[in-house]
């Protein structure tokens, strides 16, 4: 399938912030073949325009991904460091976002010190104080 996902490795080093920072370290430097990275754009504006194609390209790319997160920031809370009631989507949207952001709108590759910055500012104003 031309946009299945590429298979990310597993996070779970028992340090959920290393493991979030490894996380968007590992999707900053993933890259799209070329020919995909030019065709994206008009890949997503095709599913905002079409609820079933979106939904397929988001369980098939977007799906997994997310999942991985929640599965970190599921393990942060149960350890203490992030409240129970986070709400994993936004956190998932404000993780991702800057990433995906900066590879639109820059077309090149996302420097992994953006990865490192959205990790310590999330950190920084979603942790438990302890």
């Amino acid at each position: 399938m031309l946009f299945r996902s590429e298979k990310f490795p597993e996070f779970d080093s028992g340090d959920p912030k290393a493991d979030l920072r490894a996380f968007l370290r590992q999707l900053a430097q993933s890259r799209k073949r070329e020919e995909l990275g030019r065709l994206w754009p008009r890949v997503i504006s095709y599913a905002v325009s079409n609820p079933e194609f979106a939904k397929a390209l988001a369980q098939s790319s977007f799906g997994p991904r997310r999942q991985q997160i929640a599965s970190i920031l599921e393990r942060a809370a149960k350890m203490g460091y992030l409240s129970k009631d986070i709400d994993a989507d936004l956190a998932m949207d404000l993780l991702i976002g800057p990433l995906m952001h900066r590879r639109f709108v820059d077309h090149t590759s996302v420097p992994l010190k953006l990865a490192d910055q959205v990790t310590d500012y999330f950190w920084k104003n979603f942790a438990r104080k302890r």
